[in-house]
């Protein structure tokens, strides 16, 4: 039987208190061997319409 690992994705929004909360997330990912994707994103000017990336950035 194959055994399917789970790919962990998440962005942040650049140039914001979000890019220190990303490194410890990587280094979650990387202590516990799991695949991760990371992305910076564009601050679009408000925290609603940086949160609505979310379904554009699964879909990618």
């Amino acid at each position: 039987m194959m055994m399917n690992t789970p790919l962990i994705i998440s962005f942040y929004t650049q140039n914001t208190i979000y890019e220190k909360e990303v490194e410890d997330l990587e280094a979650s990912c990387q202590s516990l061997e799991l695949a991760y994707y990371i992305e910076g994103r564009k601050d679009l000017g408000t925290w609603e319409e940086n949160c609505c990336q979310k379904p554009l950035f699964i879909l990618e």
